[in-house]
């Protein structure tokens, strides 16, 4: 058992994690954000070093490592120690993941040193040992098999062990990854609609604005099409109180008494005015483009559009799809940035 021993030390060394991470991550980031966070460690943990685990044990094996390299007990218990500090210290990431709110994965967090540099000083320890054994002259070692009926066996079982509960992430119609797929699929379809157009600007400032919904949304540190944050708010009062807007209109709410059909709102004005006649010259509509299923994969689809409300005739319209959960979107963004209501100050000339 040795070289298994010594092939997760290797992996958990660093010897492999780059070639995942160019290879792997990428492509299980779209899954990541569909199971609970303790199971996103999980794979994570798997396929950084379980996985790569696996291949050097097998190359080690295959190469015949045994008639070059000669460890000794000693060795093998340097690594086990090692190995179990860090596995210790990996499980107890895992279960603080499962721990709501991210206090418990920052106090495990701060415990790493006590874990990690001593399992790397007994990896340099034993490399060190196993070299210096190895460069002395010795006799000629008897090679044998690259593997063993019984190591082949327990491979196998080993490997039986960790599919088996990893299944219900690929199979089934829920299965994370075939929504992940599936989302980034329709998701690079719909992209091809993404864009923003302004038509015709406004030959005079607007003193009013109806909004049909007073909200809009902002994504920021976007960087090949992953955003960092996102962020909502109201969308008429920031115009109004900023000085942009003489007032803005919005659809009466429910529990406003009378038969109003709209409220207007001026500065620092959260009730607002009923009324049945708009003022407003502009108004921005907002509507969601995607279907059922694209909704059920996480993929959500936005037109925002401005139009002049005596004429109907449309001023600007801007298209955008998001999967929050991948933290991907597509859409014009400036600079790492994009915001509905920057739109909307383009397309209306609000500028201070």
């Amino acid at each position: 058992m040795f070289w298994a021993n010594a092939a997760l030390a290797l992996s958990f060394a660093g010897a492999a994690r780059l070639i995942t991470q160019a290879m792997w991550i990428s492509w299980l980031r779209p899954v990541l954000g569909l199971v609970p966070l303790y199971q996103a460690q999980l794979l994570l943990l798997f396929v950084q070093f379980l996985l790569p685990a696996f291949g050097i044990y097998l190359l080690l094996r295959i190469a015949r490592a045994e008639r070059w390299l000669r460890p000794n007990g000693w060795v093998h218990a340097l690594l086990c120690i090692a190995n179990a500090l860090l596995v210790v210290y990996m499980a107890a990431r895992v279960l603080a993941a499962s721990v709501p709110g991210g206090g418990g994965s920052y106090v495990v967090v701060t415990f790493a040193p006590f874990f990690v540099f001593p399992a790397y000083g007994l990896y340099a320890a034993a490399l060190l040992w196993i070299v210096a054994r190895s460069l002395r002259p010795k006799e000629q070692w008897l090679g044998r098999l690259p593997m063993t009926l019984r190591e082949t066996v327990f491979v196998a079982g080993l490997l039986a062990l960790v599919i088996a509960p990893a299944t219900p992430l690929f199979v089934g119609q829920d299965a994370p990854f075939l929504v992940a797929w599936e989302a980034s699929r329709v998701f690079a379809a719909r992209c091809q609609e993404a864009g923003e157009r302004i038509a015709l600007a406004p030959a005079q400032p607007a003193r009013g604005l109806y909004v049909d919904e007073d909200r809009q949304y902002s994504y920021d540190g976007i960087r090949d099409g992953v955003f960092r944050s996102r962020s909502s708010s109201t969308l008429g009062e920031p115009l109004v109180n900023g000085g942009l807007l003489q007032f803005f209109e919005r659809p009466a709410e429910s529990r406003q008494a009378g038969s109003f059909k709209y409220t207007r709102h001026i500065a620092k004005d959260r009730v607002g005015m009923p009324v049945n006649e708009l003022e407003s010259e502009h108004g921005v509509f907002r509507r969601e483009l995607v279907n059922a299923h694209e909704k059920r994969v996480g993929v959500e689809g936005y037109e925002v559009s401005v139009r002049d409300l005596k004429t109907s005739q449309p001023i600007a319209s801007l298209t955008y799809f998001v999967i929050r959960k991948q933290a991907r979107l597509c859409g014009p963004d400036r600079g790492g940035s994009f915001s509905e209501s920057d739109f909307i100050g383009r397309a209306l000339g609000l500028t201070h």
